[in-house]
This record gives C-alpha cells, sequence and structure tokens, in this order.
C-alpha cells in the first residue's frame, strides 16, 4: 500500500490541490495520524481499522478528495460519524428505513441506510453520503467489503466491493494511468469521466467487470 499512496500523493499534490476551493483545501492535512487516535477509534466503534488504511494514516489523516476523490475521515470523525449511526439505532431487525434497491453483486449489503457494524472512513463534504467498510454482510457479501451508506446516497446505484483498500486503490490508479478519470470544477477526481458530481459510477463499473 505504500507505494500506491506516495502515487496517489504524488498526484494528489500536483494535480488537484491547488484546484482545490479554500475552505476545502484548509482541512487537509498531510501529517500522521497519531497512533492512539487508532486505538481510540477501533476501541469507541469495536471494529477494526484494516492495516492498509493504516498505511494510508501514517502519511496523512484527513482532507478533501484525499481517498481518490472522497473526503478521508481522521479516526476522531469515524468515531463521531459512527456513533451517529449507534445512537440512530441498528439491531437485528433495524428501525431505520429499508432500502428497496439492493446493492450489487446481489446479496451482499444488508438492506439499511446505517449499521453499527460498518465503519465509515471517507465520503463526500457533506458527510450524509459514505464509504464504509462493511463487518456485518449478507451470505454473499465479503467481512471487510467496501461499501457505500448513508441516508442521501442514490440507492439505484449502490455498490459492494470486496476486494480491500489496496486493491481499490490499485483499481483507481490504473483508471488515472489509462486517462479514464476526470477532475471537476471543486478540485474532486471523478473515477469516471462520465460523472458529474459524485463516484456512485462505481456500481456500473462493477457490472461492466472494470471494477475488480
Amino acid at each position: 500500500m505504500d507505494a500506491l499512496w506516495q502515487a496517489w500523493l504524488e498526484y494528489y499534490k500536483t494535480e488537484i490541490y491547488d484546484d482545490i476551493d479554500k475552505p476545502y483545501r484548509s482541512e487537509v492535512c498531510f501529517e500522521p495520524v497519531d497512533e492512539a487516535d487508532i486505538a481510540e477509534c477501533e476501541q469507541m466503534t469495536k471494529l477494526k481499522i484494516p492495516e492498509d488504511l493504516k498505511t494510508i494514516y501514517q502519511y496523512t489523516s484527513k482532507g478533501f478528495g484525499l481517498f481518490f476523490g472522497e473526503t478521508l475521515y481522521s479516526p476522531k470523525q469515524m468515531i463521531e460519524y459512527h456513533q451517529q449511526w449507534v445512537g440512530l439505532g441498528y439491531i437485528d431487525t433495524p428501525d431505520n428505513d429499508q432500502v428497496d434497491n439492493p446493492a450489487y453483486p446481489p446479496n451482499t449489503v444488508r438492506p439499511v441506510y446505517i449499521n453499527q457494524y460498518w465503519l465509515p472512513f471517507a465520503g463526500e463534504v457533506d458527510n450524509r453520503n459514505y464509504w464504509a467498510i462493511d463487518y456485518d454482510p449478507l451470505a454473499d457479501g465479503k467481512v471487510g467489503q467496501i461499501i457505500n451508506a448513508g441516508r442521501e446516497s442514490n440507492w439505484e446505484l449502490r455498490f459492494s466491493f470486496q476486494g480491500d483498500i489496496t486493491a481499490f486503490a490499485r483499481i483507481i490508479m490504473q483508471r488515472i494511468e489509462a486517462g479514464k478519470t476526470a477532475i471537476n470544477a471543486e478540485g474532486k477526481l471523478l473515477i469516471c469521466k462520465a460523472s458529474i458530481q459524485s463516484n456512485h459510477c462505481i456500481t456500473e463499473l462493477l457490472k461492466k467487470g472494470e471494477f475488480r
């Protein structure tokens, strides 16, 4: 993961950072995360931060667009958003709204907006749509899969990426090198050139076999 993340950071700093709106740029931090913050996050959420995400935190701790176009959350932010989910409630028969549209691939992600066994680690700047590590998959899912979550997400485009963060990063770097990505007016990397604003296109890429 080290080489992948360093390659991404070089691209981010030279091609993206200077174009980011100043209020967002001020939130970017290239300092490493304190290991005590990682330990606190795992203790408070009762969920494990993957080792490759810990590697990322050796270089960067938070900021707009820092996770391949999405805002990277610091461990303290992860605690904050996770605790919001816990406060809203999730049990085996969840009290939160059901999601009508299933994820792709099918039978991989529980059809709810929030889940206390999901760990939000990145997402949109308004903190309503998240990318999360899923520790509570359905039968055809994989523990540790990357999913999108949140109240405002377009659930017709819900995805489940069953590789780890390193595999996810490798695919995006390959797309950058192949000229298949774009940067929007805010300075946000778009994984698909056809996207106007968001990175919800991952579902369509999975269906086409271009994101695995």
